[in-house]
């Protein structure tokens, strides 16, 4: 066994997760985070109107809108720790937060644990675990040699409970999963398999600080903008933009319409790595956000 020291730390958390009917998913989801919402109705939709960050449900599908946890026999009540099998890629980092969050809320502790299976893989996924326990606070971790990572399991105490990503991600996930990627090896309290989903726009979005009317005078629009472009919309729809530079330029007696140019904006369900391209287009000016008609719900970006 092989300890590290702890890298300093950036706090993320999970704060808005819903949860789909099956056996576990809502005490998971509450345990995740307090106060979850329950799905009834679509789920897309439920999910962009809560800004979901995860969704609990009982069983993992094609579904890619937001993170995903799956709880596979699980027992809260006997609970007395957790611990998140971790190696690289998106869907450890994921486990590690769920990991944390679940611990502070029962009261637990938490670790995180990776696994090679020879000299020549540790110094690489030494690195790669300590990289993700960065994302978490006041979680010890540690890094053993095993022939097989899904011996992990064997080395439990009575009363865990195993964060795992889900397959497809690193080889070390893919060796909890047997043909048809199911679930090979189920801790003492139970297994949560996470998969994690790209961050996107309407998780991150709010009121826009100020848009204009294509109506409005130049001189007036000039007095609201504080950033180098401003959204246009007309009757809630975003129909262009407006730099500040062609403001100043525009003569007495000028509309907003007369000098704005096509609309920018990215979809409600767009990735974060567009939104930041489409900022750059902007000069660092706040994203327009729309919907799937083209009207304006918001903004995100700084």
């Amino acid at each position: 066994m092989v300890a590290a020291p702890q890298p300093e730390s950036s706090h993320f958390s999970l704060r808005s997760v819903v949860w789909t009917r099956g056996e576990g998913c809502g005490e998971l989801a509450d345990a995740i985070s307090p106060g979850a919402v329950r799905v009834e109705g679509d789920l897309e939709e439920i999910c962009r109107a809560a800004r979901a960050e995860l969704l609990v449900t009982r069983r993992l599908t094609n579904f890619n809108l937001v993170s995903v946890a799956v709880p596979h026999e699980l027992d809260l009540e006997s609970v007395t720790s957790v611990t998140a099998a971790v190696a690289g890629g998106p869907h450890s980092e994921l486990a590690a937060v769920v990991a944390r969050q679940l611990s502070e809320s029962l009261d637990v502790s938490a670790e995180l644990v990776s696994s090679y299976g020879g000299d020549n893989q540790r110094s690489e996924v030494r690195d790669s675990l300590a990289m993700i326990a960065a994302l978490v606070e006041d979680i010890p971790y540690r890094l053993i040699e095993a022939d097989e990572p899904a011996d992990l399991t064997a080395e439990l105490d009575e009363g865990s409970l195993l964060v795992v990503g889900a397959p497809g991600g690193s080889w070390l996930q893919r060796q909890f999963f047997g043909t048809g990627r199911r679930l090979q090896n189920r801790a003492p309290s139970g297994t949560v398999v996470v998969r994690s989903a790209p961050q996107r726009a309407f998780q991150l979005l709010r009121q826009p600080e100020a848009y204009v009317s294509p109506m409005l005078g130049t001189a007036d629009a000039l007095a609201l903008i504080d950033f180098p472009v401003l959204p246009v919309a007309d009757n809630g729809k975003l129909v262009g933009i407006v730099r500040r530079s062609a403001l100043m330029l525009a003569g007495a007696g000028t509309q907003v319409g007369e000098v704005m140019e096509d609309p920018v904006a990215v979809m409600v369900d767009s990735p974060i790595d567009e939104i930041g391209q489409v900022g750059e287009a902007l000069g660092g000016a706040p994203v327009p956000v729309i919907d799937d008609d083209g009207f304006l719900v918001g903004v995100v970006g700084p």
